[in-house]
């Protein structure tokens, strides 16, 4: 086995799993590229390379969506209990076989969904059934699918299981292709109607889950003012907390957009900014003020003591959200503090910017940064 995903949320792309056997030719027997346990979790653009039981939707209350994703193999390649949705994907089948092997629970109403995906291989003709039932209450469907040559007439198979017949639910709609003979198909599958398809909706399937959410990205918030604060009282019994009030003379404008980033691994992501201004009209000179936090942690409040006495002494003060390191790594958050450059500038009106007297500090890791 080769890689093992337990965690929840999460979202992969752009990523290549693959056994280290299938280089090794297709009669190497089972080696799994990949298991998935957790909860929530979304593929993107990936690739999943294997022979016998290749992806593995393992976690029996795991959601899983794949998306524009290649899947190959060649006998129950794609197997498990989780329910799982396969969208844009292709699916390619190495040498004759099975597809999925689904073990869904009884008590579970879906188990793999494939939408709009080609399923297309190296396979001779006829060779490759659409999936059997790995346990009796297997549920696979196909809808509006690219079936080329490869595809079995029948299309599915009852594991030498004439119970089998009674209890999986394996369906297709509007599938297409060589492959796509509805008639021919055996006589215990189905066809859907148009009228069923709303149940097979993305979001219905996953119970709730909507996969094109932005997800929330992972944060570390253990760097912050009153744990420093607690910590550094015990040395120095004196230290006081900064004061964050405004003060007389100044505004303050919060969470200011100044970037929008999309994609990224967690969807559709926004930066913030704090401004803090003199009310007087300016123009004033600028500081763009980056927060510290070991990389990893931190936020832009803890620049607000300093950046709000800075705008009572005339200084436009901006305080930056980044991207951390447990979010995106290094360059990241440099392009990050470049955007805010620039946005800045091209603001320079609006917040009484001198444009051509901007700054930029940072403590610690912000210190780097700057």
């Amino acid at each position: 086995m080769h890689h093992v995903i337990f965690g929840d949320g999460g979202m992969h792309q752009r990523i290549k799993h693959s056994n280290d056997l299938s280089a090794h030719g297709d009669g190497v027997g089972q080696a799994v590229a990949v298991r998935v346990d957790g909860d929530r979790v979304k593929f993107v653009n990936c690739r999943f390379l294997g022979n016998q039981d290749t992806l593995y939707p393992h976690g029996r209350e795991s959601r899983q969506y794949y998306k524009n994703c290649y899947i190959e193999g060649t006998v129950d390649y794609i197997f498990g209990w989780a329910t799982a949705y396969f969208e844009d994907c292709e699916i390619y089948s190495k040498s004759p076989g099975y597809i999925t092997a689904a073990s869904t629970e009884k008590e579970k109403n879906y188990g793999f969904v494939f939408k709009n995906c080609t399923i297309s291989g190296s396979a001779e003709p006829g060779s490759v059934y659409l999936g059997r039932p790995w346990r009796p209450d297997a549920k696979v469907v196909y809808i509006d699918c690219e079936m080329d040559a490869v595809v079995h007439p029948k299309g599915w198979d009852p594991w030498g299981s004439e119970e089998k017949k009674k209890t999986a639910f394996y369906a297709e709609y509007g599938s297409r292709g060589k492959g796509a003979q509805a008639k021919s198909r055996a006589d215990w599958s189905h066809q859907l109607t148009e009228a069923q398809l709303p149940q097979y909706d993305l979001i219905k399937v996953l119970d709730g889950w909507d996969p094109n959410e932005s997800l929330e990205f992972p944060r570390d918030t253990t760097y912050n003012a009153p744990k420093v604060y607690r910590q550094t009282k015990g040395r120095y019994p004196e230290v006081q907390l900064a004061s964050t009030s405004v003060p007389k003379g100044v505004e303050a404008i919060l969470n200011e957009r100044y970037l929008t980033l999309d994609p990224t691994p967690f969807g559709k992501r926004d930066l913030h900014a704090d401004i803090f201004k003199p009310k007087k009209k300016g123009p004033y000179p600028a500081i763009i003020m980056v927060h510290g936090g070991g990389w990893r942690s931190g936020e832009k409040s803890l620049q607000w003591a300093l950046a709000t006495r800075l705008a009572a002494k005339g200084f436009v003060t901006v305080c930056v959200e980044y991207q951390l390191s447990m979010e995106a790594k290094y360059p990241a958050a440099l392009h990050n503090i470049k955007a805010a450059v620039r946005w800045l500038r091209a603001n320079a009106d609006r917040f009484d910017v001198n444009s051509e007297q901007i700054a930029i500090s940072g403590c610690s890791a912000g210190g780097h940064l700057a």
